[in-house]
């Protein structure tokens, strides 16, 4: 088995890999913000390099501000709901990025 994982900026990479690697689990850790466009097809084109396909895709994307209170839907404005979609637009991109790659395998 292997796994890649995009923690690497976060601080948590290596209790991963080396979990992973204790469980005969081969894996690699490839920043990307998915704000950057360009940064982040160029991991997953790293993954795909190294690891010669990518068979699942999982984007769990986390908020910007996890400190910012919830708003119940009547007080959500057209400026919330574009910062959502900001978010949004980089799993359309992923996908396309790794889907054909998927389809062919």
């Amino acid at each position: 088995m292997r796994a890649a994982s995009d923690r690497s900026g976060f601080g948590t990479a290596a209790g991963y890999l080396a979990a992973l690697a204790q469980a005969g689990i081969e894996a690699a850790s490839f920043a990307a913000d998915v704000r950057d466009r360009d940064r982040l097809l160029a991991a997953l084109d790293a993954v795909n390099e190294r690891f010669g396909g990518i068979d699942v895709l999982y984007y769990g994307a986390a908020s910007t501000d996890v400190d910012a209170p919830l708003r119940s839907i009547t007080e959500t404005t057209a400026t919330d709901a574009r910062g959502a979609m900001d978010m949004l637009y980089p799993a359309i991109d992923a996908v396309g990025r790794v889907l054909p790659g998927m389809v062919e395998r």
